[in-house]
This record gives structure tokens, sequence and C-alpha cells, in this order.
């Protein structure tokens, strides 16, 4: 189980989408070069991978990847993660992701109950989705 496996399971190379998508809007009002914006940054950096970790990881656990003959090489199906690993690690970082998406729109939001309305909803479909 190599730092590479975990990276390739998050689909980490696609983080850059929801890191634009995320901070875009933002920025609008907002300093490039703030503690809030690098608080916001490593936000969406962590629930891009947690997220297109949960995908693989469900894609996976339903059989989909398995059958699947160009998804070999992903380290779920190659097994050099096991999915009782990637469980604890996708399911585990959900759960401190949330504690820290509670504390950062009560520390940078204007509205912070709109924020976490939003923020879980939007969260909670992607979940859905996945599963």
């Amino acid at each position: 189980m190599r730092f590479r496996d975990w990276l390739q399971l998050f689909r980490a190379q696609t983080a850059p989408a929801t890191i634009l998508l995320i901070l875009t809007p933002y920025l609008t009002n907002a300093a490039l070069f703030s503690l809030e914006t690098a608080a916001i940054f490593i936000f969406a950096l962590l629930i891009h991978w947690v997220s297109f970790g949960h995908n693989s990881l469900m894609d996976t656990a339903m059989g989909y990847d398995l059958a699947d003959p160009s998804k070999s090489h992903h380290p779920l199906v190659a097994e050099r993660i096991s999915m009782p690993a990637a469980h604890n690690v996708i399911h585990w970082s959900f759960c401190g992701l949330a504690v820290f998406t509670i504390l950062l729109s009560l520390m940078v939001s204007p509205n912070p109950l709109y924020a976490i309305v939003a923020i879980f909803l939007w969260w909670v479909f992607g979940y859905a989705y996945n599963s």
C-alpha cells in the first residue's frame, strides 16, 4: 500500500476542478491570500479526495469496477488497498470533515446556518449518488 495508491483511489488528479468550483465564487468577494481562503482550499481538496474515494469504494463494493476490465489497475480492484482499510479511512475522514465543515462555516460564513445547510445538502446528495 503506497501513498500513490491512495491518491489514485481519491482521484487526486481531478481535485483542481472541485477546488475551482468552490473557490471561484468565494473569491469574487474575498482576499486570495488569507487564512480563510487557505482553509477553504484545504476543505475543497479534502472533500474532493474523500468523496471521490467514497465513489471508488462503492463502485468496487457493488462490483461495478470488478466487472470492468479497464479498472483492473485501480488500487481496490488490484487489492493494493484492502476494502476494510479504504472503508475506515474514507468513513472516518467523512466524520472529521463534518466537524471541520461546521467550524469552517461558523468562522468564515456571514450566514453560518445557510452555509451549513447548503454544504450538508451538497454532501448528502453526493453520498447518496455514490451509494
